[in-house]
């Protein structure tokens, strides 16, 4: 093979290969909804954890626009990268034609592949350090070596099985240059140290609970649906080239006999690239058999990296082989119809020997309510109408802690909820997400056990409604908690004053809508409404501490304002409430220790000059749809730094407030009035947008020649339509 040849890189296997995937896995990528998984791992991309795929956390923050598309195309582009790795891998070994030809296809159309390069999951990132190990290895670069090392610890926990052959692979390249070999080893030092501190027991005791099979029959049952799912997933033609390939390896190893010299033209390698293959292939085979044997854990595509790295590199293409293409074809074309129609496995579903709950395991038992095949494809389907049923059931809005038994329902609602978290007290995995929990603030999801037994700081209850499961045979109850003080993880309420506005709040606010009309329509709440008021007044906001102190003048501004609008209402705009020589915000509208102030005294008098704080021009509600959305909570000191941040994160990662126009940045009016206040207290308009925008616009703002021009204020009331 030439240099030339060697460097075309989108050769005809790879090109079919890449299209054929394609044509696979974009209709899964579509799908409405995320599932659980890929719900937890958008999860833990939005609240870090260093032991669950930190690598595929920082990888999914950039598409976290609410599309599950967008946030599928970085499985899509390791799907694809894998292909183009082991095509790469095949020519390093001197592969046949045909046993590329056949390799690149089996992989692209492997079921397991089709999923995984569907829809959110580390399996690739592993499989991608796993190949790109051997391929630098093959090439003599050690410093590729401990990236490629590296990218499959920080992918999945299993990637540390890649590590002693990554350290052999380094030791045998003694003529390779000491720079690399030390940068090698040293980066892959530093990633081992980075997520190996991070694990704890809970996590470990999760793993070993993953795929545990624990029904009747589970010494028998368990190798029967390892091998069945193997055929399936993998295809028989991957599962019986991983047969030839290790026989082959087998045979090498024993004989000494080096393999064909590197395409490039380059001395060969020696035995080094096929011991770090039987090193790579034993640790999978050795360490995930060791967990089928003694902990019944069957699970198949802990495997797969093994049968990847396995395949032959002569293996002919013949009416056998292509039998095996076109089986693993169309198991991968009934796992995309699956999923777009779970309706379609249903009669499947008896094939399965124990059916679902034999394959799914212990901890899916115990942290998940689906039981079957069809449940686990439905879980694809969008989650907003179910979401839409729990905010209605917590006044309009969605709790900022879900505690649950059923992990995926939890991280599916979090999803469609940016700033919601989730505290799962029966799963190791999720616990220590929550540092604290505001008493007021926390709802139960119970679906497998009742709302009063899922966690022991939540002796009472109160049920607020029961709903079918989006996707499982269950009911959901909801409830409210009400957290004892002093158990781990709680925290009393500092402010019960605002306890009466955060009902009205979540009554009446809905996303970036206030409903006026209903609100104006109940006497009794505009009457609980002026009496907060009234109660603001009589404090003496003078004594309170800095943070209780803006949290007070944040409330009594959005409560005086949205008094000021329902003393009046219907009209279409605040301004309406304003004469030609008073504005509404010049009224004098409170009295707080002797002194009448108006709306615009309490901002630019109280609030700006006493705490200089930038985030306050996006907790200000000023009752007008160009003004970023009221919370739908009172402010509180022990929680102020977070919903101050959460409120300009929440405007800001909209396009009304915040936007990238062909090449211009467009933003709210509020940086152009306020402009002095984000230079002097947070750096610039610029540095503070980019604190809170969304990813891909943070970029544009780091750019001095991106151009920002300010939109139009829209004055009109911000009332649900």
């Amino acid at each position: 093979m030439t240099v030339v040849q060697q460097r075309d890189v989108w050769s005809a296997p790879l090109l079919a290969g890449v299209v054929i995937a394609l044509l696979l896995r974009l209709p899964i990528a579509c799908l409405p909804g995320l599932g659980r998984d890929e719900a937890a791992y958008v999860y833990w991309s939005r609240h870090p954890e260093l032991s669950y795929s930190p690598l595929l956390q920082l990888l999914l923050r950039p598409f976290d626009h609410g599309s599950a598309l967008l946030q599928r195309i970085p499985a899509l582009l390791l799907g694809l990268l894998l292909l183009w790795l082991f095509d790469r891998l095949l020519r390093l070994r001197g592969a046949s034609g045909d046993a590329r030809r056949l390799g690149v296809l089996a992989l692209a159309v492997a079921p397991w592949q089709t999923l995984v390069g569907g829809v959110i999951h580390p399996d690739n990132l592993l499989m991608v350090g796993v190949l790109g190990l051997v391929c630098a290895t093959l090439e003599r670069r050690p410093l590729l070596v401990g990236i490629y090392a590296g990218v499959a610890v920080a992918g999945k926990l299993s990637g540390f099985l890649v590590v002693p052959a990554a350290l052999w692979a380094l030791s045998t390249m003694r003529n390779a240059s000491p720079l690399g070999r030390w940068l090698g080893g040293g980066i892959l030092l530093a990633v081992c140290l980075l997520v190996g501190s991070a694990i704890r027991t809970t996590m470990v005791a999760e793993l070993l609970s993953f795929g545990k099979v624990v029904a009747p029959g589970a010494t028998w049952r368990g190798p029967l649906i390892w091998l069945l799912s193997v055929l399936f997933q993998a295809g028989p033609l991957l599962a019986v080239g991983a047969i030839f390939g290790g026989a082959a390896l087998v045979r090498r190893l024993r004989s000494g006999v080096a393999p064909a010299p590197d395409p490039r033209g380059r001395p060969a390698v020696g035995l080094a690239e096929t011991r770090v293959t039987a090193i790579l292939a034993a640790s999978f085979v050795l360490v995930f058999g060791a967990a089928a044997i003694f902990n019944q854990q069957w699970k198949e595509n802990w495997m797969f990296p093994a049968f990847v790295l396995l395949w032959p590199s002569r293996f002919d293409w013949n009416r056998v082989t292509m039998a095996g293409l076109m089986i693993a074809t169309a198991s991968s074309t009934l796992v995309s119809l699956g999923m777009a129609d779970p309706s379609r496995v249903a009669a499947l579903e008896q094939l399965s020997p124990g059916g679902y709950a034999a394959k799914a395991g212990a901890r899916e038992a115990r942290v998940s309510a689906a039981s079957r095949w069809t449940e686990r494809l439905a879980e694809y389907r969008s989650i907003e109408p179910f979401a839409a049923e729990v905010r209605r059931a917590f006044g309009g809005r969605m709790p900022r802690h879900l505690v649950s038994d059923d992990y995926g329902l939890a991280c599916q609602l979090a999803w469609v909820s940016v700033g919601t978290e989730v505290i799962l007290p029966r799963d190791g995995v999720f616990w220590r997400t929550v540092p604290a929990v505001a008493p007021d603030d926390c709802a139960l999801l119970a679906v497998q056990a009742p709302a009063e037994q899922l966690w022991a700081a939540v002796p009472q209850t109160v049920e607020l409604a029961r709903l079918p499961h989006p996707y499982a045979r269950a009911l959901v109850t909801l409830a409210l908690a009400a957290i004892e003080p002093g158990v781990p993880g709680a925290t009393q309420p500092v402010d019960p004053l605002s306890a009466p506005f955060d009902r009205l709040l979540g009554s009446y606010v809905s996303g970036e809508s206030v409903r006026y009309a209903a609100w104006h329509a109940n006497a009794a709440d505009r009457g609980a409404l002026g009496a907060y008021v009234d109660a603001l007044e009589a404090t003496v906001a003078s004594k309170l501490e800095p943070k209780a102190g803006l949290a007070f003048w944040i409330n009594l501004y959005n409560a005086a304002t949205l008094e000021l609008v329902l003393s009046r209402y219907p009209v279409e705009s605040i301004k309406e409430i304003g004469s030609t020589l008073k504005s509404p915000w010049k009224k004098k509208v409170v009295k707080v220790e002797g002194r009448e102030l108006s709306l615009d005294e309490i901002e630019n008098e109280v609030i700006r000059p006493g705490w200089k704080d930038a985030r306050i021009h996006f907790a200000l509600n000023c009752a007008s749809i160009g003004c970023p959305p009221l919370a739908a909570e009172a402010y509180r000191a022990e929680m102020l730094d977070a919903q101050l941040d959460a409120s300009c994160r929440r405007a800001l990662s909209d396009r009304r407030w915040l936007a990238l126009d062909g090449g211009v940045i467009r933003a709210t009016k509020l940086f152009d009035w306020y402009g002095s206040d984000f230079e002097q207290w947070a750096g610039g308009v610029r540095t503070f947008a980019a604190k809170y925008a969304p990813a891909p616009l943070q970029s544009a703002l780091a750019d001095p020649k991106t151009k920002i021009e300010f939109t139009d204020y829209d004055w009109k009331l911000n009332q649900a339509k």
